[in-house]
């Protein structure tokens, strides 16, 4: 009836990092699991490469570094970029959502893992790839970090919160910045 439901039993499709999130869960039944094996070389094995390009850039203060995060921002919409298709007579070039699928998971699953640590009374809100928290993250094992794939930690004086992409945030030196995605 085009209506939302959430059935306590289902199966389906998951990639291997929410499964791990699920282990020792009672009730939770792994069916059966398909593993790729045969690699000869990782793909996007140059991400960390880029990466550690921009961040010399940006700690030069050169602009150049904006192009970088760009490139490695638009990987992700690349791979799970639907639209096209009529023009071009076919999926987009890069159309491929398994890769899509598992970065998504992996995200999910990082957050997760921090989620279900962070007493509820301390939760603000849930972002992307984000969670603003009044729980203090080095309780959680969680330090600023600036490697590929690491939590980084900004603490924030005051925040006025209204929904997921509609917020304001004021720093320890009193300046405001608005973030409104979306709108």
């Amino acid at each position: 009836n085009g209506e939302i439901s959430f059935p306590w039993i289902l199966d389906g499709w998951y990639w291997s990092p929410e499964i791990k999130q699920l282990e020792g869960i009672e009730g939770v039944q792994i069916l059966e699991g398909w593993e790729y094996i045969g690699w000869h070389t990782r793909p996007f094995q140059f991400v960390q490469h880029m990466y550690d390009q921009r961040r010399v850039l940006k700690s030069q203060g050169n602009g150049a570094e904006k192009a970088l995060k760009l490139a490695l921002n638009s990987l992700y919409g690349k791979l799970a970029q639907r639209s096209g298709w009529k023009r071009a007579g076919g999926a987009p070039k890069w159309h491929e959502l398994s890769w899509a699928g598992w970065i998504t998971s992996y995200t999910r699953a990082m957050l997760y893992d921090v989620l279900k640590r962070i007493p509820p009374e301390h939760l603000i809100g849930v972002e992307t790839d984000g969670i603003y928290t009044t729980y203090n993250p080095a309780l959680l094992d969680i330090k600023n970090s600036k490697e590929l794939g690491g939590w980084e930690v900004t603490s924030y004086q005051t925040m006025l919160y209204l929904q997921n992409g509609v917020y304001s945030l004021q720093d320890y030196k009193g300046d405001w910045t608005t973030k409104y995605r979306g709108l």
